[in-house]
């Protein structure tokens, strides 16, 4: 328990003395831009010629798909790179 003590208070000091530099500011269109590649992505797997593409895609940015029970439902949990 010392331990961790001891290296909580490091990580408090450590906190307090970091430079917090400029806040990290998300682009104002980023709703619509998300929105309009959702709606790309979405077209994309329902379109035959680029499907199959597209599906690959999407694998490629996973890296983990759970089913968890709750409730007596399966809840989806996705890991993404």
């Amino acid at each position: 328990m010392d331990t961790l003590e001891a290296h909580k208070a490091e990580l408090v000091e450590e906190l307090a003395n970091c430079d917090q530099g400029a806040p990290v500011l998300l682009h104002p269109n980023l709703a619509a831009v998300y929105k309009d590649q959702v709606a790309n992505l979405s077209n994309a797997l329902g379109d035959e010629s680029t499907k199959t593409e597209a599906s690959s895609i999407i694998r490629s940015l996973l890296t983990e798909i759970r089913l968890i029970p709750e409730g007596g439902k399966l809840a989806i949990e996705v890991t993404v790179r």
